[in-house]
């Protein structure tokens, strides 16, 4: 009987390890979740050194035009971009329906900083293939570093998100048909 009780019991732990690991992604890209992106940044490391938010451009144009089906084989193809741009020790997340974040872990300074947004940038711009469909998608980005002290982690938040609002309004004020 304790034989079976151990079993018993290391299926029951194995299950909830499985559970929580599961929780931990986002079901339709596979990257790491909004979850995920809470507990990181309430509790950084001095690893992490930037963070860097991401919003698909007039992604509901994308669903009205083609169709939900459509929408969501793009986000995969953005995750699956955004994953290629990134080194194995960074983390990249699904944070909202088309807003991505990574955090980056490296020594921080504003030329890397502006070279992994450009990299990202170029990387998600390429056109995107679909079913005979050829899609060009708009991404509007912003980054901030963390600094030493990890209590300034939602100010980061601010500081990078409102840099990718001050980029998507530049990209509407560029693109014709939103004038």
């Amino acid at each position: 009987h304790i034989t079976w009780l151990c079993v018993t019991l290391i299926a029951v732990l194995l299950f909830l390890y499985c559970n929580e690991m599961w929780n931990q992604l986002d079901g339709l890209t596979g990257l790491l979740s909004q979850k995920s992106y809470i507990n990181r940044t309430m509790n950084l490391r001095a690893e992490d050194k930037m963070l860097i938010v991401l919003d698909v451009d007039d992604f509901k144009q994308i669903n009205d035009t083609y169709g939900h089906s459509t929408g969501d084989q793009v986000l995969q193809e953005i995750a699956r971009r955004l994953q290629e741009c990134i080194r194995s020790n960074d983390y990249a997340f699904r944070i909202g329906g088309d807003e991505f974040a990574l955090i980056i872990c490296s020594a921080y300074d504003k030329a890397f900083c502006c070279h992994m947004a450009e990299r990202i940038q170029i990387a998600l711009t390429e056109p995107i293939k679909l079913a005979g469909k050829t899609l060009r998608v708009g991404v509007s980005c912003g980054c901030a570093a963390f600094p030493e002290d990890s209590s300034e982690a939602e100010k980061v938040r601010a500081i990078a998100d409102q840099r990718m609002y001050e980029e998507k309004e530049k990209h509407h004020r560029e693109d014709p048909m939103h004038s």
